[in-house]
């Protein structure tokens, strides 16, 4: 879990922070994906890295001020 964690958060840090935008959608098309991304998604946020928001069909992402700490202090 943790690898896979640090891979969507340094992901995230890059579309996000570096790609200027303020959050990032994850689409809940393929089943075994998602369940495996929302795994991971609930984790980060339980860890208060990141936020989630849930809509119809896909989900919204974006890190937190720790969350981008952590990406640059201890993943970058």
């Amino acid at each position: 879990m943790r690898e896979k964690a640090e891979k969507m958060l340094i992901e995230l840090y890059n579309f996000t922070i570096r790609g200027n935008k303020s959050s990032a959608q994850i689409d809940r098309e393929n089943v075994q994906q998602w369940a495996e991304d929302n795994r991971t998604i609930d984790f980060l946020v339980e860890k208060r890295l990141i936020e989630k928001k849930a809509a119809t069909g896909f989900v919204i992402i974006k890190l937190t001020a720790h969350g981008i700490e952590f990406v640059e202090d201890e993943l970058l």
